[in-house]
């Protein structure tokens, strides 16, 4: 071969592989939750959040949506702090502060009782009752109004209001079972009360827990009454807490 020819077959395997260099496909983008892991590793809790909120966003209610929150993203930070080492999680309330709604504005139904619940709970761990308590609240206010297939199963509003109620029940138990049974009374959203957090409330005085589940179930009768387009699901949860205690 010419050394002409030898340069041209050259240029042609070059152009070749040009080609099929770019006819290849690209290496997928990371899934959304294999994203997020990556990003609370290093600590870039921004780019968790979000990626985080991407995966929730592709979920489904009954793929337990609304049961998953971001404190697994604040276990991550605390695992990661050398072991007897002040915890730092600042830069965590930094980042989740950020991505609130803006205020007047329609709060989003996926990140911001979400993000108020993280804030909540990194308060709680900070040591921070009042700023706890008022995330909580705001956790509230803003979960969104959802006909859950099975609430008990699908939706995390149950839990938020134990969580506010249990924090008060330390000092004043009367005041938080007062709380979460006119929360319940209330509430369109709230239609199953979760009852387990409170047999450890009343560990040591079992009557007073009984005491509080009968009312309890006297504010389903209430609200069924009241609410006659919910009384199917009340007398629901109604009948399995009077059966199995």
């Amino acid at each position: 071969m010419s050394p002409s020819s030898k340069r041209a077959f050259a240029a042609a395997c070059a152009a070749w592989w040009s080609l099929l260099a770019a006819a290849a496909p690209e290496a997928p983008p990371a899934a959304p939750l294999d994203e997020a892991r990556a990003a609370a590793e290093s600590a870039e809790w921004g780019r968790a959040l979000d990626a985080y909120t991407e995966h929730l966003r592709g979920l489904t209610t009954r793929e337990y949506r609304d049961k998953k929150t971001y404190v697994w993203l604040l276990d991550e930070l605390e695992k990661a702090a050398p072991e007897g080492a002040e915890v730092d999680r600042e830069p965590l309330a930094e980042a989740a502060e950020a991505r609130l709604s803006k205020s007047g504005k329609e709060a989003d139904p996926v990140t911001d009782w979400r993000l108020h619940h993280l804030l909540a709970e990194i308060a709680a761990r900070d040591e921070n009752p009042d700023e706890a308590r008022s995330h909580r609240l705001e956790a509230i206010k803003a979960y969104p109004s959802i006909v859950y297939a099975e609430p008990d199963k699908h939706s995390r509003l149950q839990h938020l209001y134990n969580e506010v109620a249990r924090a008060q029940a330390e000092k004043d138990p009367e005041a938080a079972e007062k709380y979460l049974l006119d929360s319940f009374l209330e509430d369109s959203r709230f239609v199953y009360v979760y009852l387990p957090p409170w047999r450890d409330v009343y560990e040591d005085e079992p009557e007073k827990f009984e005491a509080f589940r009968l009312r309890v179930l006297d504010a389903y009768d209430a609200k069924a009454e009241k609410s006659p387009d919910l009384a199917d699901t009340l007398v629901h949860y109604r009948r399995a807490l009077a059966d199995n205690g």
